[in-house]
């Protein structure tokens, strides 16, 4: 398991520690103010208000199982843990918790078995007294329900992977499951949001056998959600936010808030607007919300103030994923040569040091140096410091050499693709700078809100995408894998949006994934590693982070140390642990 560092907002840096990061909380005087524990106690105390959290996501949802919109890397993701629960939960600490069930399975306990023939059975004892949010018991049988939905063909769900390794399921009893998986699957033990999302048969089972597309479009998945978290839906406004109520019957006790209202806040100058008005406690963004800079004034007014603080927490790398399949233009992207030259073209030291007050690192890869890892594979790492002149030899090797105006041309056609984003950060401004004055006449294509969960349109870019990604091996061998490329005839499934294509590195990405000891993993990934930094499928750029504020007496939000095994570590994995001693909201 990798460990990541929080970094606190503001802090100087200095050239030998910036790379290794203490995990610290990002207050200097202890926890938030109102932590629990302060509530008047006697005969005559008056009868105590809601506990209110309002909380910015950076999307207007309407959704909620992201596996089906072509996920989009929001905030929204992080409603997984508030509104529904699932087998496993990954901690802050990248530690997995039995959810759904008693304990996960354990080989050593004999529920989790691998066979001679290299197939597996796993064993779950489901918690009794799961209750559904109307109040119906959850049992076996849903999880063979969500099991068949979940990795049905017709269904576009762009996380199936795990699931299609199960080649059935079935139930002992109402509270047992095993599980008959046709191939090794490293992770079987921790089934989360991205492997199997449970779904209620008792709601679902008629108009899922009846229509499949009435059953996709179904009000169940946004007005009329029931899930099984510690939140339950009570009212859902398109285009303005979602009202949750703590939901009495949780079986891991009923929260300790009584009411999370989520604002839905795409842009991000009104989010900052809204921190700074403290009309929201807290924001969800996944590391796409206001830039450093400012949140970092926001931090020092909060703390001055006594309102609250902030966590900064290294989330995913950010890169530029050149288009390989989908009509590349030009469209030698495919070039390996090419897309090092525009690499080389690119100061992303100087780009940092703009863009997060010097406190963020050039990323080479997926592989942060504050991995436990890094020290073994950092010498398979091919590094493409910024040099124009080497850059300019690159693109020359290439076939593109500066035409009358300046502008890289090659047999008539000029250098000029397009770089799409969404919500046009600074890295891209700064980067599309850099690559002008290298002789490249890349223009800006911002994408619109309402597109961002287009299937067909995210896989459409013809340049460049500026995206992210979780780190970590199995997340990145996954991101590029051949199988993961959206197209038609998948329903633009998938994340691989740039056409990668690569036998060898669909093999290395089969063989983590089946790989059960951790040795046996580090070596894959130095060799995935080898791979990614020789063709750069995608350009590395820098490692972003994730700002959380914990404004308004909210406790018990922790910070992300750690890496998953899959997607991203979510702030709301404890939700139900969270409390508000309410202070200074408006």
């Amino acid at each position: 398991m990798e460990t990541i560092r929080s970094i606190a907002l503001g802090a100087a840096r200095t050239s030998s520690t910036c790379a290794l990061m203490l995990t610290t909380l990002l207050t200097a005087c202890g926890p938030v103010p109102g932590t629990p524990g302060s509530s008047q106690t006697g005969s005559q105390a008056a009868p105590a208000a809601p506990k209110v959290l309002a909380i910015g996501l950076d999307e207007d949802l309407k959704h909620f199982w992201d596996a089906l919109t072509g996920g989009g890397g929001t905030g929204a993701r992080e409603l997984a843990n508030l509104i529904n629960q699932h087998i496993a939960a990954i901690g802050g600490d990248g530690v997995a918790r039995p959810r759904l069930v008693v304990e996960l399975p354990s080989q050593d306990k004999g529920t989790w078995k691998v066979l001679t023939d290299g197939t597996m059975e796993t064993t779950l004892k489901l918690r009794p007294g799961i209750t559904w949010h109307d109040g119906t018991p959850f049992t076996a049988d849903d999880v063979i329900f969500s099991w068949q939905v979940n990795r049905d063909p017709d269904v576009p769900n762009a996380n199936q992977e795990a699931v299609k390794l199960i080649k059935s399921i079935e139930a002992t009893d109402p509270l047992t499951v095993v599980m008959h998986w046709g191939e090794l699957y490293a992770f079987a033990d921790r089934l989360e949001h991205r492997e199997l999302f449970p779904l209620p048969k008792h709601l679902l089972e008629q108009s899922y056998r009846e229509t499949k597309d009435q059953f996709l479009n179904s009000a169940y998945f946004n007005t009329s959600y029931v899930g099984l978290g510690p939140f339950r839906v009570t009212n859902w406004d398109f285009g303005s936010g979602i009202e949750t109520a703590a939901y009495d019957g949780f079986f891991l006790g009923r929260p300790k808030i009584d009411v999370i209202r989520v604002r839905f806040i795409p842009d991000n100058n009104t989010m900052l607007a809204n921190l700074r008005a403290r009309s929201i406690q807290m924001m969800l963004t996944l590391g796409n919300g206001p830039d450093l800079e400012a949140m970092t004034l926001l931090k020092q007014e909060w703390e001055s103030t006594g309102y609250g603080t902030m966590y900064a927490d290294p989330i995913s790398w950010l890169f530029a994923e050149p288009q390989k399949v989908h009509n590349p233009q030009p469209s030698d992207l495919v070039n390996p040569k090419l897309r090092q030259a525009f690499l080389l073209a690119l100061d992303r030291q100087s780009l940092v040091q703009a863009t997060t007050a010097g406190l963020g690192l050039v990323a080479d890869s997926w592989v942060h140096p504050s991995f436990s890892s890094y020290s073994t594979l950092q010498s398979v790492i091919a590094r493409y410091p910024y040099d124009p002149r080497r850059a300019s030899e690159a693109f020359a090797e290439a076939g593109w050499t500066p035409g009358p105006d300046g502008v890289l041309e090659k047999n008539g056609q000029r250098l000029a693709p397009l770089a799409r984003t969404f919500q046009v950060p600074r890295e891209l401004l700064i980067t599309v700078d850099g690559w002008k004055r290298s002789g490249v006449a890349v223009d800006i294509e911002s994408t619109p809100e309402q597109m961002l969960r287009d299937r067909e349109f995210r896989a459409s870019f013809t340049g460049f995408d500026f995206v992210s990604n979780p780190m970590g091996a199995a997340a990145a061998s996954r991101r590029l894998a051949g199988y993961n490329t959206p197209t038609a005839e998948n329903k633009w499934t998938g994340t691989n949006r740039g056409g990668y294509t690569n036998a060898a590195w669909d093999e290395l990405d089969r063989r983590i994934n089946i790989a059960l000891q951790d040795g046996q993993r580090r070596e894959l990934e130095r060799e995935l590693v080898t791979m990614f930094t020789a063709e750069l499928p995608v350009l590395p750029i820098t490692y972003k982070f994730d700002i959380i504020p914990i404004g308004g007496g909210l406790s018990g939000v922790q910070p992300v140390t750690a890496v998953a095994h899959r997607g991203f570590i979510l702030h709301t994995w404890n939700a139900f642990e969270w409390d508000m001693q309410p202070k200074g909201q408006e």
